[in-house]
C-alpha cells in the first residue's frame, strides 16, 4: 500500500499537524490539515497543493429547434413560454485553496528547506519509506510516534536541532 504524508511544521522544525492519505489522492485532499491553522500561522507548499480554480459558464439562451415555417401564415407562431433553468446535477464544488496557504515557485521560499531536511531524516534515519503495513489504521498509529519521536529527539538538549545522528546507532 502506498501513501502520503502531508507535515506542517513550525519555523524550529517541530511537526505540529500531519496527516495521511493513499497514494492515489491529490495533494489538495491535505487541505483540511492546512485550514486547521488558518488564524495561528501560513503554511508554504509546492504547486501541488494549488486548488483549480472554478470556472463559472454563462448559460446561453436556448435556440428554437426544428425548421422555420415556409410562410409565415402557414403555421402559427409558437409561444415562447419562459423557461426555467434546469437544474444542474450537484457536483461537489472543488476544494478551494485556504486562505492560509503560500504557494511557492520553484527556488523561492527557502523556509521550505525545513521540510525537505525532515524528510530526508524520515528516509534516511527513521527507514520510512520501507514500511510494510497493509491497513491505513496501524500505518496512521505508526506515522503518529514517528512524528512525536522526531520532536523528542530533536528537541532533546532543550533547543530544536534538526539531526537524529545521536539517535540512529
Amino acid at each position: 500500500m502506498g501513501a502520503k504524508l502531508a507535515l506542517v511544521t513550525d519555523d524550529c522544525g517541530q511537526i505540529v499537524g500531519f496527516s495521511v492519505a493513499g497514494a492515489n489522492v491529490h495533494d489538495t485532499s491535505f487541505h483540511p490539515l492546512i485550514a486547521q491553522w488558518e488564524k495561528k500561522m501560513i503554511v508554504l507548499a509546492d504547486q501541488g497543493f494549488k486548488a483549480k480554480e472554478p470556472k463559472i459558464k454563462e448559460q446561453k439562451p436556448k435556440k428554437r429547434r426544428g425548421r422555420p415555417p415556409k410562410h409565415p401564415l402557414a403555421a402559427p407562431p409558437l409561444e415562447e413560454s419562459p423557461e426555467e433553468p434546469s437544474p444542474e446535477p450537484a457536483v461537489p464544488a472543488p476544494p478551494a485553496t485556504p486562505v492560509n496557504l503560500k504557494i511557492c515557485p520553484k527556488g523561492g521560499w527557502n523556509e521550505r528547506m525545513i521540510i525537505e531536511t525532515i524528510f530526508s531524516l524520515f528516509t534516511v534515519v527513521l527507514k520510512m519509506k520501507k514500511l510494510t503495513h497493509r491497513l491505513m489504521a496501524p500505518l496512521q498509529a505508526r506515522l503518529a510516534y514517528t512524528c512525536a519521536v522526531f520532536n523528542i529527539c530533536t528537541a532533546w538538549d532543550g533547543e530544536v536541532k534538526l539531526q537524529l545522528a545521536p539517535f540512529a546507532l
